[in-house]
């Protein structure tokens, strides 16, 4: 095959792909599934012609072409596919993770939170708890330096439910709540 028949085919396949959901937040694009290597291989070359990074994976007698990074699974949506060709869950997880690149990589989004009107106010509570007894700590992580157990107790159960898991840790007589978020740390200082 000539480099524009592979460009061809691949743009044909682009129009035909599937898109799986792999783990709980990622989706990977199926451009093709091929019993030879030579024929993924070709058609993974026309892939790397448009500008995609392919992944080429052997199971069992079969070889399959994938495309993975976030934004090329993005732009392949928008671009060769619609939303409408998406399951549920598929599209539950793009319009979760795959709509804002800005928030790509954070482990906990709470974007979710704050479009939810039920939990907002949970949010909003935390982060008044942040204000009166919060420090900075570290890159990602924010501290509430509470003494009462009572509050801490409350504290921790409105993390929990937001789907941050805090930590303790004592320095001296004092005791230390620990959250792990970038975005709850933005949400804080702003």
């Amino acid at each position: 095959m000539g480099a524009s028949s592979n460009l061809e085919e691949a743009l044909r396949l682009l129009g035909e792909a599937a898109v799986y959901v792999k783990g709980a937040r990622y989706l990977r694009v199926r451009v093709a599934i091929t019993r030879s290597l030579d024929s993924a291989e070709e058609i993974a070359a026309g892939l790397r012609e448009l500008g995609y990074n392919p992944v080429v994976e052997r199971c069992a007698a079969h070889y399959y072409v994938y495309i993975t990074r976030m934004e090329e699974v993005r732009e392949v949506i928008e671009k060769y596919l619609s939303l409408e060709r998406l399951g549920p869950n598929a599209r539950r997880i793009y319009e979760e993770y795959y709509t804002d690149m800005d928030a790509k990589g954070l482990r906990y989004r709470l974007s979710s939170v704050l479009r939810n009107s039920d939990r907002r106010p949970i949010l909003y509570y935390v982060l008044g708890v942040l204000v009166g007894h919060g420090i900075r700590s570290g890159r990602y992580k924010v501290a509430v330096k509470v003494r009462e157990r009572r509050v801490v107790e409350k504290v921790d159960k409105a993390l929990r439910s937001l789907g941050l898991r805090p930590s303790y840790h004592s320095y001296g007589y004092r005791e230390f709540m620990y959250v792990s978020s970038a975005q709850l740390r933005e949400l804080y200082e702003e």
